[in-house]
């Protein structure tokens, strides 16, 4: 990580931005932007020795409710990374159920009883080794919160990394102990654990209000953002076809 940092140090003295392409879609309207989405989210997780997560299969790509932002590096045309929003339904579990579930049985009868409201996840995140060091999955996470908006949801669920708990906490997601170990899982395996955040209107973290001007430039459809992060800068060219 520190090696790509330098590097990027180094670049940023003779390319002082990044630029990359963003879109915002509904799955069901680009099955070609999807399969590509999922072939590389499963070579992320290969890389690290992940395979069979129980969750990270097709079915999305067919559900009406879900929502994806992917960000592509302009000069190769190669996705190197993404997220998901999905909306709870009856006919498609979350990710999160399919994950866990079975694990606590109290997370899919809170999930059903919430059903009357929109019950969402966040979900799907990954970014290219190939960028590794650029820190786009913060704006990843923005996108994603931004999708969120979109669809109103009462209560949003994410299952994350421990080293990634901190992207999410920045958007006033908490740790929800009701569920497992105080909130924690072994998943996919035993070799790894997984938290459960929560997202609701009343729990949102003071941490949130700094978030709060990109999130509004996303919601006035901006269509170029730019931010500082670590040393270097990133712009994006956003190109949203979710509906206004």
């Amino acid at each position: 990580m520190q090696e790509g940092k330098e590097k990027l140090l180094k670049e940023s003295l003779v390319h002082p931005e990044y630029h990359f392409d963003v879109k915002l879609f509904y799955a069901i309207n680009e099955p070609d932007l999807c399969r590509e989405y999922l072939r590389q989210h499963r070579k992320v997780l290969e890389d690290y020795g992940i395979k069979n997560v129980s969750s990270n299969k097709d079915t999305w790509m067919h559900n009406p409710h879900v929502l994806c932002a992917v960000i592509v590096e302009p000069a190769t045309g190669e996705m190197v990374g993404g997220v998901r929003v999905q909306r709870a339904s009856k006919d498609f579990d979350l990710p999160i159920e399919k994950a866990i579930g079975r694990l606590d049985y109290k997370l899919l009868i809170d999930i059903n009883k919430h059903a009357p409201k929109v019950v969402a996840e966040l979900c799907g995140l990954w970014t290219s080794n190939k960028v590794r060091g650029y820190g786009l999955s913060t704006p990843l996470t923005r996108f994603g919160i931004h999708m969120l908006q979109k669809i109103d949801t009462n209560w949003c669920l994410c299952l994350c990394a421990q080293y990634t708990k901190y992207l999410v906490k920045r958007h006033g997601f908490q740790e929800d102990e009701r569920y497992g170990k105080k909130g924690k899982f072994d998943y996919p395996d035993d070799r790894y654990i997984a938290s459960v955040m929560s997202l609701t209107p009343e729990m949102k973290d003071p941490s949130f209000i700094s978030e709060k001007k990109l999130m509004e430039d996303l919601r006035n459809h901006i269509s170029t953002s730019r931010e500082m992060i670590s040393c270097h800068f990133l712009k994006f060219n956003i190109e949203s076809c979710l509906d206004v």
